[in-house]
């Protein structure tokens, strides 16, 4: 058998792309019957361990998922500490012979920065530092409850009344609404009714669009409370952008290093502060764009060898 002691390794979620709710287990049963070894790089386990911000049938299809690898996997890739800690604290609560013998090996393996096909850039001139117009925020995300637009939303209304009803910056919000995000939505409407020509909304761009917002901008701001990795400060970084986001979690990993303002991102108080921070003082700014353009960022072909080290397989 050619197949044995081969690596079958999982990059997506499985059940996205077959359909019926007990193919994960018939796929990876089928792999194990051919002596193949089951690795799978783990994204997050939002919807078993959050359940509120998720659909019953993606919660349902996602543990059905879980209790597959569960069953069958030697080894998990977690992008995260915290995703880690999540799959162990949901595999504790599983009956023991859910997953068989043993359960799988976990060695986590951190998602690269890198944007492909765009350069890394250093510490660019700040648009802000022109003096001609205000400072720019981005604000790269879904619309949707987890990611916390609304604590972000408050801490400009908190802003504005410290600034006489003035915004002390632009904030560009660039990203689709998510099915369960109507009510945010409706929130950034109010927002650009409330601070007309500092707030905007783009939806969901494309490449170049993003490219462009992000050069105009001088810092970016990412207030989700909840993720598996947060790529979005990474990309930040990537592109020289300080970066406002949460002190905890899979977050607060990412920004360890440099480049970030963490702040409790629940707390519209203290987000507005770190806002105004990087919007007012030129200095800070200036040193955390440096940080972010000097500290080690991973490309897609140093992830790549990281999941091939951990597969202990040679690169060709």
């Amino acid at each position: 058998n050619q197949l044995r002691g081969a690596w079958l390794l999982l990059p997506e979620l499985v059940y996205r792309h077959i359909s019926g709710a007990d193919r994960p287990n018939q796929f990876l049963g089928w792999a194990k019957e051919q002596g193949m070894r089951v690795a799978a790089v783990l994204y997050d386990l939002i919807p078993v361990r959050h359940p509120e911000f998720s659909s019953a049938a993606h919660a349902e299809l996602h543990a059905g998922y879980l209790g597959a690898l569960a069953r069958y996997a030697d080894l998990l890739l977690p992008i995260s500490q915290a995703v880690a800690a999540d799959w162990r604290a949901w595999a504790s609560e599983q009956p023991a012979d859910a997953g068989g013998s043993s359960r799988p090996a976990v060695r986590v393996v951190p998602l690269p920065a890198e944007l492909p096909g765009v350069p890394r850039q250093g510490a660019a001139r700040s648009q802000g530092d022109r003096g001609d117009q205000l400072p720019r925020a981005l604000c790269v995300s879904t619309l949707e409850p987890r990611k916390n637009h609304a604590a972000l939303l408050t801490a400009l209304d908190l802003l504005a009344v410290r600034h006489g009803g003035q915004l002390p910056l632009r904030l560009d919000l660039l990203g689709a609404a998510h099915a369960a995000g109507e009510a945010v939505q409706a929130a950034v409407q109010v927002a650009m009714a409330r601070h007309p020509g500092q707030v905007f909304w783009h939806g969901q761009a494309d490449d170049a669009q993003r490219r462009a917002l992000y050069a105009v901008c001088d810092f970016t701001v990412y207030p989700s409370f909840l993720e598996g990795f947060g790529l979005p400060v990474l990309e930040s970084l990537w592109l020289g952008r300080p970066c406002v986001c949460a002190r905890d979690g899979a977050v607060g990993e990412n920004a360890v290093g440099g480049g970030c303002v963490p702040v409790d991102v629940r707390d519209p108080a203290a987000l507005a502060a770190a806002v105004e921070s990087l919007a007012l003082d030129l200095a800070l700014r200036a040193r955390l764009a440096a940080e972010a353009a000097a500290r080690p960022l991973k490309t897609w072909e140093e992830y790549a060898a990281d999941v091939l080290s951990t597969l202990d397989i040679e690169p060709n």
